[in-house]
Order: structure tokens, then sequence, then C-alpha cells
């Protein structure tokens, strides 16, 4: 096993961690049940959507650029959609990859001074940069969780744990 060696190393490993539980719970959930749930807001579609979106929106690079609107990517925000103008899966499975490979070159630059640094959020995501993408990460495990709620209220289980 590779020795976690600073802050850096153990954050990134935390960080693809999380990314390949949700790629197995993605993997986990069937296409007739992406936009079945008990509220129009809880459904895996949405949860997905949001939560993947919101990584991208933490893990962008402010200081080459605003982020753009909510729902850039397709079209418009989760909230403005119906269940058939929704992403597929693979469409959102294809987005994480690129967030998590855009983060993991972002990690590969950092020290732990970096992590250490202040950040100044407008959402109050963090203190420090450490801060912010521990913030980052509590709110995907959140909704990840929430995904394998609604999943087992349709008797589906799984073993995702990485």
């Amino acid at each position: 096993m590779e020795q976690i060696t600073d802050m850096r190393d153990d954050l990134l490993d935390q960080y693809n961690r999380a990314c390949q539980m949700f790629y197995t719970i993605l993997e986990q959930t069937p296409e007739d049940k992406w936009n079945a749930g008990p509220d129009p807001y809880s459904t895996p579609a949405v949860l997905a959507y949001h939560t993947i979106e919101c990584l991208d929106y933490y893990a962008w690079d402010q200081s080459r650029a605003p982020y753009p609107n909510w729902g850039y990517r397709f079209g418009k925000p989760w909230w403005e959609m119906s269940p058939e103008e929704m992403p597929r899966k693979a469409e959102l499975v294809a987005y994480l990859k690129e967030i998590q490979a855009s983060t993991v070159r972002q990690f590969e630059l950092m020290t732990d001074a970096d992590l250490a640094a202040p950040h100044l959020p407008e959402e109050g995501s963090g203190k420090t940069v450490l801060g912010h993408w521990i913030y980052a990460l509590r709110h995907t495990m959140h909704h990840q969780g929430a995904l394998a709620a609604v999943l087992l209220s349709f008797g589906i289980t799984y073993d995702s744990w990485a």
C-alpha cells in the first residue's frame, strides 16, 4: 500500500475514493429508476446531477475565470428540467470523470502550505483551502447517502465502500 506522505496526498486519496464510491452507486442505479423517487427532487437523476455539478463548482479554478451559470453543461440547471430533460447516467459519469481528472491535476500542483492558505469563499465552504475541499467532500457524501436511501427504497442494496 502506498504510504501517504502529506496532507495533499491524503486529501487526493480521499477525493478519489469518494469518486469511486459515486461511480459504483451510479453503475448500480437501474436505468428504469433514473427518474423515480419519493419526490421530484429525490431521484437518482437529480441527486447525481446536483452533486456532480456542485463538485464542478467547488473544483472550478476561480483565478482563471468565474464559474459559468448553473446548468451550463446541459443547457439548464436541474431544478428547471423535466425528468425527460435530465442528463442520462452515462453523461453524468462522463462529467464526473472530467471533474475528477481536472481536480487531480489541481491537487498535484498543491503543497501542504497551499492547503493551509486562506480560502475566501462567498458560500462559506471553508476558511482554508483544505476546509473548502473537506466541505466539497462532505457535500458529495451527503448526497451519495441520499441516493443510497432512494435506491434502498427500491430494494436495491450494494457495497460501495472504497
